[in-house]
């Protein structure tokens, strides 16, 4: 339980961040025990889950969509929003207990790339 609710807040920094450049977000502050209360709903495996369905569907989602933002719960998409600031302010469900995933088209929609070469000093 402890790595979920870690990658849990990891996420919701992520999102804040990426949120943060589009408008402001101090309104959808959270705080630790409520992050710790939705990671107990909706699990690692609901999420793994959920993203599973996104994976499958992706196609069907874009063709219906176009490139949006898509707020998943419970294996059903609950929103579509054309950023990520737009589907934090307006999906109902509290943050952490759904997904929110990029539909583009591309491989880019589901995939990251993190890489750094200055990530430790020798």
């Amino acid at each position: 339980f402890g790595n979920d609710i870690f990658y849990l807040i990891v996420f919701c920094l992520i999102v804040f961040y990426i949120a943060n450049k589009n408008f402001f977000w101090y309104n959808l502050f959270i705080t630790i025990e409520e992050i710790y209360r939705m990671a107990a709903r909706y699990s690692k495996k609901n999420r793994l889950e959920d993203f599973n369905y996104f994976l499958k569907n992706y196609d069907k989602i874009y063709k219906q969509y176009g490139h949006t933002f898509v707020v998943i719960k419970n294996k059903n998409v609950i929103g579509v929003y054309n950023n990520v600031a737009e589907a934090l302010k307006n999906t109902k469900e509290p943050i952490g207990s759904y997904i929110l995933q990029e539909c583009n088209g591309k491989e880019s929609g589901y995939t990251s790339y993190i890489s750094s070469f200055n990530l430790f000093k020798v």
